[in-house]
């Protein structure tokens, strides 16, 4: 459990956290450094990535990219697989934003123009929509779309 204590977020939430909090005394080694500090400070492996980029829907919260493609075979007499062909691939994307606005541009089976996350390039068509609605926290839209890299 992370709790803010001098201004300094502090993670854990064992007995040693309670200690610190009475004491006002740093137990734990694993301080992040300000609450709003972005991007992320990395340490360790290089190469690493963090965060999401901007897309122009909403304040990113998830986002996959599944590459997908089929496949035929050919058997021969025995049923051995003699030959293989690859065709039609497709990417399907999956993201949940945060609405800041009015999304009204968007509906199933219409055309995404972009998606920054992305990276293959093509044709984006939207799959399906589904807005969520709580009563504690934000209302969130998941969005389920098919990109084909050869329809341009």
């Amino acid at each position: 459990m992370a709790h803010l204590h001098g201004g300094v977020w502090r993670a854990g939430g064992g007995l040693g956290d309670r200690k610190e909090q009475a004491s006002g005394t740093s137990l734990n080694k694993f301080d992040i450094k300000e609450k709003n500090t972005m991007p992320a400070t990395t340490i360790g492996q290089s190469g690493l990535v963090f965060g999401l980029t901007t897309e122009t829907i909403g304040l990113v919260q998830s986002f996959s990219e599944t590459r997908n493609i089929e496949k035929s075979e050919v058997r021969d007499n025995s049923g051995d697989i003699k030959a293989i062909s690859y065709y039609n691939p497709t990417t399907a994307y999956s993201l949940s934003v945060a609405i800041t606005g009015s999304n009204t541009g968007l509906t199933a089976g219409g055309a995404f123009a972009t998606l920054a996350n992305a990276t293959t390039v093509g044709t984006c068509r939207i799959d399906s929509l589904t807005l969520n609605k709580t009563n504690d926290g934000f209302v969130t839209l998941d969005v389920a779309a098919t990109g084909y890299p050869n329809v341009s």
